[in-house]
């Protein structure tokens, strides 16, 4: 349980968003090293370390809401995704001016993360 944040983002920009997300992100002025040249391993842990943190705040608020069920954190999940995560990348996206599949892919991966840790901690006992 405690590894499945680090193995979504592997998915999600290994696996499913690799060209698209390097390309936005060198359009946008960025050059990306190579992963042992750029400090992969302190971006892993901040990456996890930060998933962590959020898993911890949604299942308390998960926690306060009683009665949940496998539907009702996957609506919990989406609604902390689109309500906290993808409203504040866009406020930080709409100043930094980045290509718009940037952010689709970025602000994606939080909302589809959100609503994973929902689903797990609302049928979690």
């Amino acid at each position: 349980m405690r590894d499945w944040p680090i193995g979504f983002w592997a998915v999600w920009y290994s696996a499913l968003f690799t060209k698209a997300w390097r390309l936005a992100v060198e359009e946008n002025g960025v050059k990306l090293g190579q992963p042992n040249q750029s400090g992969m391993a302190t971006k892993l842990v901040v990456t996890l370390v930060r998933n962590l943190i959020a898993a911890l705040v949604l299942a308390r608020v998960i926690h306060q809401l009683h009665g949940m069920d496998l539907l009702r954190g996957l609506k919990i999940g989406a609604g902390v995704g689109l309500g906290f995560c993808a409203t504040a990348l866009t406020m930080t996206y709409v100043w930094q001016s980045p290509p718009r599949r940037l952010w689709a892919i970025d602000t994606g991966y939080h909302i589809v993360g959100c609503v994973i840790m929902g689903a797990i901690l609302a049928v979690w006992r």
